[in-house]
């Protein structure tokens, strides 16, 4: 109100001092005032960025959202100020409504604008980071809560009683919670996914009850999956919550790659173990999906009723080059035992034969 009263005495003063058309120029001074000042502190907000070290991701994140917009704001500012100089000079004080609309049309772009600012500072804070940013899930979360605390918090400053909003809305969560307890326990346990992340966006991930695939979107209420056919699944999120995940890009994409094998009990260990491993580290540098710089190895395990066996540990980029990995080193490694003379077993049994022809006992040896 003291503003208001000295911008309209200095209005006044200078329509009687013999200026009337200096008057109006001071609108024009009011907004060329608030830009120029706009101007000059995303100048500020630019050095102060240039001189932030690099480690500060969140700080680094806020100056650069302020400083994509605070020409704007202070353009806004000036606008409304010299709406009030006008208001001084000129019938316009006597449009209330229109000041009104105005007020209701700044409330919700600024409460447009703060949503904007969290939703792309935090974004830019993790991928700054190096990771994801935030899924469709909880930008949309963020945005419906900050838009309705702003508009009940216009409402309450335009002088509307909003207790009777806030009542109706009370009773009216109580009966949607109760008639959607299904829909609500997928809402919350895609919150606990969000925050929780234990998989985002371009995972590869496997359930308890066997349904994997790539996380294509994390929703209200479900998680769409692409499975390796190219076909969507849609997983609930309170049954993601509530099973036993697998993530194979956690804590890293690559993955070890084992193959079990056996061989005949005849065999020289030795030298099935240095065949398998220079065909298995021929694999890991030139077939696509291997890592060159691991070395592979094998480990001998079981006793079986045909042969030796032993596994192959390899190591692939992530979890579907295991596929082309192991049937190319499969392919290699036949070839590679019929040269060296090495015997895959297959399965077979001895069978006594006992009361024969005479009374004489025998044996025979039966493939299976």
């Amino acid at each position: 109100m003291v503003m208001d009263m000295s911008i309209e005495h200095v209005v006044l003063a200078m329509s009687g001092a013999g200026a009337p058309y200096l008057a109006y120029a001071i609108p024009v001074l009011v907004v060329a005032f608030w830009v120029a000042s706009g101007i000059a502190i995303k100048s500020l907000l630019e050095w102060m960025r240039r001189i932030t070290k690099a480690n500060h991701h969140l700080r680094i994140s806020i100056i650069v959202e302020i400083e994509k917009r605070v020409v704007l704001w202070f353009s806004i500012i000036g606008a409304v100020a010299a709406l009030k100089v006008i208001e001084a000079i000129t019938p316009f004080s006597g449009s209330p409504g229109l000041w009104q609309a105005i007020y209701i049309a700044l409330g919700l772009y600024v409460v447009i604008a703060v949503s904007r600012f969290i939703v792309n500072t935090v974004n830019r804070f993790y991928v700054r980071k190096g990771a994801k940013p935030m899924t469709g899930f909880a930008t949309n979360a963020i945005y419906g809560i900050i838009l309705l605390i702003g508009l009940l918090t216009i409402l309450g400053n335009l002088g509307i009683d909003i207790t009777p909003i806030l009542a109706t809305a009370g009773v009216a969560a109580l009966g949607i919670s109760l008639a959607l307890q299904d829909t609500l326990s997928n809402v919350f346990a895609g919150f606990y996914i969000t925050s929780d992340k234990p998989f985002e966006v371009g995972d590869y991930i496997r359930l308890e009850g066997g349904d994997n695939g790539y996380v294509v979107q994390i929703g209200w209420r479900s998680t769409r999956v692409r499975t390796l056919p190219n076909n969507i699944v849609v997983i609930p999120n309170k049954k993601i919550t509530e099973s036993v995940l697998t993530n194979y890009y956690k804590p890293d994409t690559q993955m070890a790659c084992l193959v079990n094998l056996s061989v005949a009990y005849g065999s020289d260990l030795d030298k099935v173990e240095k065949v398998t491993i220079d065909v298995a580290r021929q694999i890991m540098k030139n077939v696509k999906g291997g890592v060159p710089n691991f070395e592979p190895f094998t480990r001998y395990n079981t006793f079986g009723d045909s042969g030796i066996g032993f596994t192959v540990i390899m190591r692939v980029k992530e979890y579907v080059d295991k596929y082309l990995v192991t049937h190319e080193f499969m392919k290699a490694l036949h070839r590679r035992y019929k040269e060296e003379g090495i015997e895959i077993p297959f399965p077979q049994r001895v069978v006594h034969m006992r009361g024969g022809t005479g009374g004489a006992g025998g044996e025979r040896s039966s493939g299976e």
